[in-house]
Formats: C-alpha cells, structure tokens, sequence
C-alpha cells in the first residue's frame, strides 16, 4: 500500500469520525497525542500546513519549558518569553527569535572575524557556554 492510499484511508477514517463533510485537500489532519491514534477526541483538523505547523510549534514548547507561547532562541536553543526576544523572518518567511544577549554575541564575532569558518555546532556550543555564564551570574534557574 502506497502513502497515498496509506493517508486517503487516514482521510476516510477522519471523515467518518467527525461526520462534518468531506475533507479540502489543504486540511491537515494533527493528533493531538500520537499515541492514541485517530479517534474523535485527539483529532484537530487544521484549515492548512502553516497552522498545523503552529500546533507543532506550540507543543515542542510545551514540553521543553512548560509554556506554550514560548518560543526558542536559533542561537542557543532555549526557550524564552517572544517579549524579551528579537525577531525577524528566516529565508522561508517564517518567524524566527533569538535572545537579545545572544544576538550581541553573535555580532561580536562577526565584528572579529567577519570571514568566521567556525561550524554551526561549535557556534551553538559557544553561545550554551555564554548563556550558562548568563545564569550563573544573574541567578536564573
């Protein structure tokens, strides 16, 4: 059985469950635990994949820091209030947030060494170190 006939079957499944109608090619199908598969308490049909990605977005959140509003820094990969973050669009046009500190930190190395070669992972290994420092001198848990 092909991922096709594999996901119309999930469809069909969904469609019989919530007995709304039949289903838009953009809907997204999102459990809500996926463990429990497709019954009627776990399924949010989404109107398309950019919410179904929020959903996503919003759960990951949820779990590494207990809010889900949170959102996680692209430099140092922990999760902080939007507020107190940075902003911009990434090359997709998706929001991405980075602490203000880490930021600066960020253009402190480019401002040495504007041809910086350092892999990504020795970067995020460097801005962890920073942020423990952070914690450390400012108390946060």
């Amino acid at each position: 059985m092909s991922v096709q006939q594999t996901n119309r079957l999930i469809y069909e499944e969904v469609n019989s469950l919530l007995k709304n109608g039949p289903l838009k090619p953009k809907n997204k199908i999102h459990q809500v635990d996926w463990r429990k598969g497709y019954i009627k308490g776990n399924i949010i049909v989404c109107e398309d994949q950019g919410y179904h990605m929020v959903l996503h977005v919003r759960r990951r959140a949820l779990e590494a820091c207990g809010h889900a509003h949170w959102r996680k820094c692209r430099y140092c990969k922990m999760h902080s209030d939007p507020v107190t973050m940075a902003s911009s669009l990434d090359r997709s046009g998706y929001p991405v947030y980075a602490h203000f500190e880490c930021v600066a930190q960020v253009q402190r190395m480019l401002r040495k060494d504007p041809k910086n070669k350092k892999c990504a992972n020795e970067k995020r290994r460097l801005y962890r170190q920073m942020i423990r420092k952070m914690k450390k001198l400012y108390f946060i848990s």
